[in-house]
């Protein structure tokens, strides 16, 4: 999961794998679905797309789109 800055997380409240939650969102409540966007005050899911990770260089992503 990544979180944006000045995220707010109450308790009891869980986010499920390959997630992003937005900056200053308050994630009030659990989020079972993965692959999703959730950003808000309080949070809901925006958007869902497939989040992937990877340590490569960012220079190197720049270099693929030419």
């Amino acid at each position: 999961v990544w979180a944006g800055m000045k995220c707010i997380f109450l308790k009891g409240a869980e986010i499920a794998d390959n997630c992003v939650v937005g900056g200053g969102s308050l994630v009030n409540k659990s989020f079972s679905e993965p692959n999703s966007i959730y950003a808000g005050v309080p949070a809901r899911r925006i958007g869902k797309r497939p989040v992937s990770w990877s340590r490569r260089n960012p220079a190197e992503f720049q270099k693929e789109k030419l």
